[in-house]
């Protein structure tokens, strides 16, 4: 085992692409292994993306060949560069089917949302993918984890836009999924703007992640522009494993105020390389 049974830890990478700066999520790979978590979480833009579904398929062969050097499971969510339009959506479908699931680990609650959800199959709206959002048919999803597992001592999600900064976030859909949770302790994590930030919605704790090797102007942890593997600390996690079966939400404060533990690559341009 990776840790002691009382507690488990996970890391979460966020985007890889958006012009993409090479070695960075190799080298990420290598320290993911070196922490061992459990598993490892994502919150999309894996891969630069085509409409063109044969550069599709060249493109998440080499995003695998990354994702076989680890030495624990991963768990993929789709970002606009992965699934926007009908060729990529289509190459991921092929690929992995679900754009949108959950499971449970530890009896506690993990949500993957799809926020280029096109609401429809109809090859004609690329449109539609423009969007960010979570759909209704996304919403009964959360509320049928929910159902099943009531007793979830945590529930965590992930998504690749930060729906919860939308100017209408009836439209987002995010209002409706905080309605959904209301009285539920949750963690969310997005990517998407290449820019570390956190943000605190009715007491929850909402984590906007830099990159892992996506663009960006790397001026440093001051303006949120680093390469990072984040993974919640080991102290919070825990406490959310061991004490949350016991301790009523109020009494335990804010559950979801979870330090993230951020491991800061120090990358040389070495070239992604299997």
């Amino acid at each position: 085992a990776n840790t002691d049974p009382s507690q488990f830890q996970f890391a979460i990478v966020s985007d890889r692409t958006g012009a993409h700066r090479a070695g960075v999520f190799s080298r990420a790979v290598q320290q993911i292994n070196l922490l061992q978590p459990e598993f490892v979480m994502s919150v999309g833009d894996l891969i630069e993306g085509s409409r063109d579904i044969e550069v599709n398929r060249k493109q998440w062969a080499e995003f695998n060949g990354f994702v076989k050097q680890l030495q624990m499971p991963f768990f993929y969510v789709p970002g606009n560069h992965d699934a926007s339009n009908v060729g990529s959506s289509d190459s991921w479908k092929e690929a992995y089917g679900k754009r949108a699931y959950y499971f449970a680990y530890k009896n506690c609650l993990f949500v993957c949302i799809n926020t280029n959800d096109e609401g429809t199959d109809d090859p004609k709206v690329d449109a539609s993918y423009r969007n960010p959002r979570v759909s209704q048919s996304q919403r009964d999803m959360i509320a049928e984890a929910m159902t099943k597992h009531p007793k979830a001592r945590h529930t965590f999600l992930f998504l690749h836009h930060p729906v919860w900064n939308h100017k209408d976030l009836e439209k987002s859909g995010w209002l409706a999924v905080e309605k959904l949770m209301a009285d539920k302790q949750y963690t969310a994590f997005c990517g998407h703007v290449h820019v570390f930030h956190k943000f605190i919605r009715n007491g929850r704790n909402l984590y906007q992640l830099a990159t892992t090797g996506g663009g960006s102007s790397m001026r440093g942890a001051e303006y949120g522009e680093i390469d990072q593997v984040a993974g919640p600390g080991q102290h919070r996690l825990a406490q959310i494993a061991v004490h949350l079966d016991v301790v009523d939400h109020q009494d335990l404060g804010r559950a979801a105020a979870m330090d993230l533990r951020i491991v800061a690559l120090d990358i040389e341009p070495l070239g992604d390389r299997h």
